[in-house]
């Protein structure tokens, strides 16, 4: 073998290494996983998609949920709660395998996962027996947000370099709902408490945190953003209850969801862009929206007029999860190219 020849064999080893994952030479497999569950006989079974093939977490013996799922370093970590016949058990699962975040002496449930660096956070409640406290948990150690004499929940975390954000809600002592968030710990209201209000979803773009949730006039629910603490905009009007859901950045752009009766919204940044129609809804849940190259994804549930079935749309398109034989909810959305 010649010099030549042997310099050749080497460069095109290295060019099929480099190629392995790609097809076509279009780059990386788009891998879009999706957290929900299902009822089977009388319980809720954990379940996650990837690209619509259907796992199950739990084996039905308890009530369980999936409520958020993302991607680090190759592992996929869903995380919910499972009942341990008694009470809530704050968990995730990663890659199919289960870890608890709480001991199970008390209700606790996890909402909302984000992936930063080599960590991976989440974000719920554990009640102490008497009060609900927000926590965010990282690489499953708690870290507490919440006071210890109110009820506080963070239904999302977002992670930006060493800043840990989240958003949810605050009870006062005369029993008032705010919407709230926190960063790094600090607590912010984002509401007055005349009215009740609740936040949804936290996401960050060029350093400005946008909140998405919702508050009552009295009569209605309205969807809202609040930015860096501070009243934003009204994505909705009084005509119809309107719940927030999701939040997401693609570059410059925010796009959140909402639903109302029979109606999902999606919003580009205060502008409403498209809406799906029908016999749809949408759990009130982080991260149940997701962007990739203008391509805009949407996870909920369709209803047959018996059997509610977990869905995604891409750009307004229905593609069913379930099976259709049995109740199955999609909460939240996380797309990979990996």
């Amino acid at each position: 073998m010649t010099k030549n020849t042997f310099s050749l064999i080497i460069l095109l080893m290295i060019f099929t290494l480099c190629s392995c994952g790609k097809k076509n030479g279009q780059g990386p497999s788009l891998n879009i996983y999706v957290a929900g569950f299902g009822r089977q006989n009388t319980k809720y079974v954990a379940k996650v998609w990837k690209n619509g093939i259907e796992s199950n977490l739990t084996d039905g013996t308890n009530d369980a949920q999936a409520l958020g799922v993302t991607k680090l370093n190759g592992n996929v970590y869903v995380c919910g709660y499972e009942s341990n016949g008694s009470k809530f058990v704050a968990k995730f699962w990663k890659d199919g395998t289960s870890y608890d975040l709480t001991d199970g002496t008390q209700n606790a449930v996890v909402y909302s996962a984000f992936s930063n660096g080599n960590d991976v956070y989440f974000s719920g409640y554990e009640s102490d027996g008497t009060y609900t406290i927000a926590k965010v948990w990282k690489n499953g150690i708690p870290t507490t947000l919440g006071g210890s004499s109110n009820n506080t929940n963070a239904t999302s975390v977002y992670v930006s370099g060493s800043d840990v954000y989240a958003s949810g809600y605050f009870v006062d002592n005369s029993g008032k709902y705010f919407a709230a968030m926190w960063k790094n710990g600090v607590q912010t209201l984002l509401s007055n408490g005349t009215h009740t209000a609740y936040a949804t979803s936290i996401t960050l773009i060029n350093n400005e945190a946008y909140v998405l949730g919702y508050e009552s006039n009295s009569s209605k629910f309205i969807t809202k953003l609040w930015k860096n603490g501070s009243a934003y905009t009204d994505l909705s009007d009084a005509t119809a209850n309107t719940l927030s859901n999701g939040s997401i950045a693609s570059g410059a752009d925010l796009y959140s969801l909402s639903n109302t009766i029979n109606k999902l919204s999606i919003w580009k940044n205060a502008s409403l862009y498209s809406t799906i129609t029908g016999n749809v809804s949408q759990i009130a849940n982080d991260r149940s929206i997701s962007v990739d190259n203008n391509d805009v994804y949407v996870v909920g549930n369709k209803a047959s007029g018996i059997i509610d079935t977990a869905t995604i749309w891409k750009n307004g398109t229905a593609t069913a999860l379930g099976s259709g034989t049995y109740d199955t909810y999609a909460n939240s959305i996380f797309i990979s190219k990996e």
